[in-house]
């Protein structure tokens, strides 16, 4: 198995990608901490992920505040000993063209998708380098590349993602942590259905591979990218969008 015996902390794990992306390390043998602010689908998400033969810990995490991602990353300590792979995936997508909007959405989004992987980046990454060793992936969009009509604040989040990264995999690699990023296309999760089926036929004219995304399609790539399969690979944003842009 690639991951036996890893512990993986993964916020927003209770659904969408984070939850099929704790199912595919689970499947590898990897133990699984759900970081999420939903309890229901939590506990869903872990009956799925014991059934898979591992251990998983849901600790309901509010990723926008700094205390309570300082008490689940100690929770988890407690439990498991260590962290080994960190996904940042939770993150929220709200419609808002630019002109209409205020401070108020603007923060909203920055909190949650930007400072809120600094906060759980800064927890883990310290344990991490009390162990010598981790893997962190965090989850942006082809968005940071390309721009997003009408999400202007999401895309300027997703952005910061691999500008963060990038400085990560620096600073953080004489520890032995290797920091990489995942940049999905048009995906077909929660977040996005309405969205995505409102305007389908114009994606798929974008996409060369001729199909939407599905959150397996990220979990693949977040498997390699946690595994020593890529070993030698840090700072890079691995683009899973069937072509639909080219980085």
């Amino acid at each position: 198995m690639l991951l036996e015996n890893k512990v993986a902390f993964i916020t927003g794990a209770g659904r969408g990608i984070g939850r099929e992306i704790a199912l595919k390390m689970a499947s590898e043998g990897a133990n699984i901490v759900i970081a999420d602010i939903a309890e229901d689908t939590m506990q869903a998400a872990k009956k799925d992920i014991e059934a898979l033969g591992v251990k998983a810990f849901a600790v309901r995490t509010d990723i926008s505040d700094e205390q309570s991602v300082k008490g689940a990353v100690q929770a988890v300590t407690e439990t498991f000993g260590k962290i080994d792979i960190l996904v940042n995936n939770a993150a929220i997508f709200k419609r808002a063209p630019f002109l209409e909007m205020t401070g108020d959405m603007w923060d909203f989004t920055s909190n949650i998708n930007l400072k809120g992987i600094f906060h759980v980046t800064h927890a883990v990454a310290s344990l991490m380098a009390e162990n010598k060793q981790g893997v962190i992936i965090s989850i942006s969009s082809v968005d940071a590349f390309q721009g997003c009509r009408d999400y202007s604040h999401y895309a300027t989040t997703k952005a910061g993602v691999v500008g963060l990264s990038r400085t990560l995999a620096q600073e953080l690699g004489p520890y032995n942590i290797r920091v990489n990023v995942i940049a999905p296309g048009i995906m077909l999760t929660d977040m996005t259905r309405d969205r995505v089926e409102a305007n389908k036929e114009a994606y798929l004219a974008k996409v060369p591979i001729g199909r939407i995304g599905v959150p397996e399609d990220i979990a693949n790539a977040a498997l390699f990218l946690a595994s020593d399969l890529s070993s030698y690979i840090t700072g890079q944003v691995i683009h899973v969008n069937g072509g639909m842009y080219f980085c």
